[in-house]
């Protein structure tokens, strides 16, 4: 019945039907015995074990013992199984000491050694060795039979028992990898450059955990205290069997071991805590270390104080890296082994030659000479002058980077001084080349954008309908604001503003400022945002203005209470300001709003001598002086007497109405100049041309 071999086929001959016993009974080795019926296991029965027999012997899995595979670590360290921790531990000092790679020079003593590490490792933590003896390999010391594996890996052997249609395996979870040592530390020490130019030593002080001293790290009041966990009866794992059914294989049982829950695998429990550690088994203290760095000590130096560090039952105590953080020097800059210093001279130095002498980082005096032309960017090596090289005997160079200081413009006393060795022309070159210097650093200082860094802040604005003025953000010229920025940290509305102060008179309070424009933006997204002002709106300010906002939504502006902010905020927060209003602003409080603006610079024309009178703002070239009108009604270029330049700013104007582009007016260059400088203009001017750079 079904694919087992029955006792005859149908349709076969009777010779051969009766042959066939005699067959079967010479073939089973002469026996004679009577040919009988057996029932034999199906072959799909047989197929499946098989497969899962070789499936699980490739993989060391469930049930198959890999004994041989492992190395014996009692017999690779000389002790018995049944030996104690520290006859282990003797055991390995002995025997790692005479293969040691440092004294042991023999082929093969190196990995002689790792392996003397390796099982000892294992046999020094109580828990890999427990998990080391129960996985049944090489257990046994000299002249001790080695443990066997209770689960065969045997295909015969497996295959009798799955023949039986039931058989057994069991799984346990592997053991963790854990380290046996208490983690490191790192402590960082603050050092001066003359610390690692001489040489010095530092007490380092650090908290770390110490083995208590009263429950010798078993967290206990007393020994007795430590009890077995009833739980998994002191083994740290809890065994879990199930069955199953399933073909056709049959009826099979697991068997898996888990950690024990109670106790964490420990074993143990503790019925009373320690009174001086609390059950923590550890207490904390701080000490204090001796350092010794070595001159010429590097910025990213360090140091190792093996085992100083914290303490753990049953583990090697930890390690101490100790590390430096280089203070700034006011004077050098160290580059590896060299050091930099910063000079500055005059250009009169840098033209005729200098003498000068600089303080070394150990307060000695070098002197440096220099008797040519320096040109900008010119640096001198003084050689050996440097950091020393550690554990060489030599020392790196004093490089010295000179800066030179031009003057803002040359005096009649200092042409006649360059005269003595340039002549006439090259003193004009050196005029331009101040001129041409004077002028990209203005221009760089007043082509940037007034306010603070967008960036973001770690305040939320909690002020809702409420005007608020930065008096850090003061516009220094006259100008028109033509583009904003600003870093939100949610969508809403936010009003950026211009406000002017008020007249002090006592028809003001103090803090009183006027509002001369304002731009509304609408952020539908956080982060940072910018806003080019259109031209018809674009807001005229004047020097001395300072930029301020209203919030119309809550946690909108991020903030910080650092940098230079010094806000001041209305009382009225329900009144919305109109152009013209004038607001008094009260209360201070020291914030900084990442809110920006670009202000682009004009000019201003004046009816009357010395910048007075009614006045016109020029901020483009488009203006035409023989159409345009003062409010009274009179004509520019009959009327216009006086101008004032911005800072950074070039105005050339033009005679003759309808004439030629040829600049046949005043040229007022205010390029160089800082601040706004007022000129006298003849009447009967045609037009002006703006030039910012």
């Amino acid at each position: 019945d079904g694919m087992g071999i029955s006792e005859g086929m149908e349709g076969e001959p009777a010779s051969r039907r009766t042959a066939r016993p005699q067959e079967d009974s010479e073939a089973a080795g002469g026996r004679g015995q009577p040919w009988r019926r057996r029932r034999l296991l199906p072959v799909g029965v047989l197929l499946a074990a098989t497969c899962l027999l070789v499936l699980l012997s490739s993989q060391g899995g469930w049930g198959v013992d890999a004994a041989e595979k492992k190395k014996d670590y009692y017999k690779i360290l000389g002790v018995l199984s049944s030996a104690k921790k520290q006859e282990i531990k003797k055991a390995y000092h002995k025997i790692a000491l005479k293969y040691h790679p440092d004294k042991n020079k023999d082929k093969g003593a190196e990995d002689m050694f790792m392996l003397i590490s390796e099982a000892y490792e294992c046999l020094s933590d109580e828990e890999k060795r427990r998990a080391y003896d129960n996985s049944g390999s090489g257990g046994g010391g000299p002249g001790e039979e080695p443990k066997k594996s209770e689960t065969s890996h045997e295909p015969v052997d497996m295959l009798l028992k799955f023949s039986g249609g039931d058989f057994r395996f069991k799984y346990q979870p592997p053991q963790e990898d854990a380290s046996n040592k208490a983690p490191d530390m790192v402590v960082t020490v603050d050092v001066e450059l003359l610390d690692l130019y001489l040489g010095s030593e530092f007490n380092v002080s650090f908290t770390r955990q110490e083995i208590c001293a009263h429950c010798h790290g078993s967290g206990a009041a007393h020994k007795h205290d430590i009890l077995a966990c009833p739980h998994c009866h002191g083994s740290g794992f809890r065994c879990s069997v199930s069955d199953r059914h399933g073909e056709p294989l049959g009826k099979f049982w697991q068997s898996m071991n888990t950690t024990c829950t109670k106790c964490e695998g420990k074993g143990e429990f503790i019925n009373s805590s320690c009174p001086v550690c609390g059950g923590h088994k550890v207490v904390l203290k701080t000490v204090t270390r001796s350092v010794h760095v070595p001159p010429g000590a590097p910025d990213t130096w360090t140091t190792v104080l093996f085992e100083e560090g914290d303490q753990a039952p049953g583990l090697k105590h930890g390690s101490v890296h100790v590390g430096l953080r280089v203070n700034d020097h006011p004077r050098f800059t160290r580059k590896v082994h060299d050091l930099v210093y910063r000079a500055n001279i005059s250009l009169f130095e840098a033209l005729l030659g200098f003498s000068l002498n600089v303080t070394s980082v150990d307060n000695r005096s070098v002197e440096i000479k220099h008797d040519a032309v320096s040109q900008p960017g010119f640096s001198k090596t003084i050689r050996n002058e440097g950091m020393p090289v550690l554990h060489a005997g030599s020392y790196g160079d004093l490089v010295v980077a000179f800066d030179i200081d031009f003057p803002k413009r040359l005096d009649d006393a200092e042409k006649e001084l360059l005269s003595s060795v340039l002549d006439e022309e090259e003193i004009a070159k050196i005029e331009q080349m101040i001129l041409r210097r004077s002028i990209q650093e203005n221009l760089a200082v007043l082509n940037r954008p007034i306010g603070h860094p967008i960036m973001a802040r770690p305040g939320l604005e909690s002020f809702n309908m409420v005007h608020m003025i930065d008096l850090a953000l003061v516009i220094p010229f006259h100008g028109l604001l033509t583009e904003w920025s600003i870093f939100a940290l949610a969508p809403g509305r936010v009003t950026l503003q211009v406000w002017r102060p008020a007249p002090r008179s006592g028809e003001f309070a103090d803090h009183s400022y006027s509002l001369m424009g304002q731009t509304a933006i609408e952020l539908d997204q956080p982060g940072p945002a910018r806003l080019q002002v259109q031209k018809n709106e674009q807001i005229l300010c004047e020097s001395g203005d300072v930029i301020g906002w209203r919030v119309d939504s809550d946690s909108v502006l991020p903030y910080d209470s650092t940098d230079r902010g010094m806000v001041r905020i209305t009382k009225s927060p329900i009144l919305r300001a109109e152009l013209g209003r004038t607001e008094n602003f009260p209360f201070s409080i020291a914030r900084t709003y990442s809110i920006q603006a670009v202000v682009k610079s004009v000019a201003l024309l004046f009816d009357d001598k010395g910048c007075e009178g009614e006045r016109i703002e020029v901020a483009d070239d488009s203006v035409d002086f023989c159409s345009l009108r003062f409010i009274t009604g009179e004509f520019v270029n009959g009327r216009v007497m006086s101008v004032l330049v911005p800072p950074g700013m070039r105005v050339q104007f033009f005679k003759e109405c309808g004439g030629s582009d040829t600049v046949d007016g005043p040229d007022h260059d205010n390029r160089a100049n800082p601040k706004a400088a007022c000129h006298q203009l003849p009447l009967k001017l045609s037009h002006i041309k703006l030039q910012r750079s």
